[in-house]
């Protein structure tokens, strides 16, 4: 055992360059890794939060019988209610192309 470190310290020792450049490169590897490890959950919570918003999910949705538009009087008074810490308007639309179109309809949304 004693030979093999002998001969792995010799080596070390004669390519100083190459031994700080590998010592190196592990280290920041290692950094590497740690540092984007510690960033993956907020990562996969800001992908969460952005999918739920997408799919239009919310914890209250205020809709007219009629899907007609609202009033934009009527965010304001929404906003000013406590308890509610955010209101924001959409407006979703379904549309009907006529027969032979590529596609028979979409939604249009804003």
């Amino acid at each position: 055992m004693n030979m093999q470190l002998t001969l792995a310290a010799r080596y070390m020792a004669g390519r100083r360059t190459r031994t700080f450049l590998t010592t190196l490169a592990i280290i920041f590897g290692v950094m590497l890794i740690f540092g984007l490890n510690s960033m993956v959950p907020a990562f996969i919570e800001s992908i969460r939060q952005n999918m739920l918003a997408a799919a239009g999910t919310v914890d209250l949705a205020v809709t007219s019988v009629g899907n007609s538009a609202f009033d934009s009087r009527l965010l304001e008074t929404l906003r000013s209610i406590e308890g509610i810490s955010q209101a924001s308007g959409s407006l979703r639309r379904n549309l009907l192309l006529p027969a032979g179109a590529p596609v028979g309809g979409f939604t249009v949304a804003g």
